[in-house]
């Protein structure tokens, strides 16, 4: 199993600064547990914007695959 960065809401919010830093620091993401359940994910900024490039490119192949599709089948 992962070992994944988990802090409680209270957790968090007690050393808000830190848990960001550490979240910047190491690249991986820090889950937000409400009653044990996950609630929130923060991330670095720089894996954000990756994350979000990514989804953006992906979408783009998407999108031509399927007019490219479409295209090909004459609608």
């Amino acid at each position: 199993m992962m070992d994944v960065n988990t802090k409680s809401i209270t957790e968090a919010k007690k050393d808000f600064s830190k848990v960001i830093k550490d979240t910047v620091e190491t690249g991986e993401p820090t889950f937000i547990l409400n009653h044990n359940k996950p609630e929130a994910v923060i991330l670095s900024n720089e894996v954000y914007e990756k994350l979000f490039k990514g989804y953006n490119e992906l979408e783009e192949k998407v999108f031509y695959s399927d007019l490219n599709e479409r295209t090909s089948q004459g609608r």
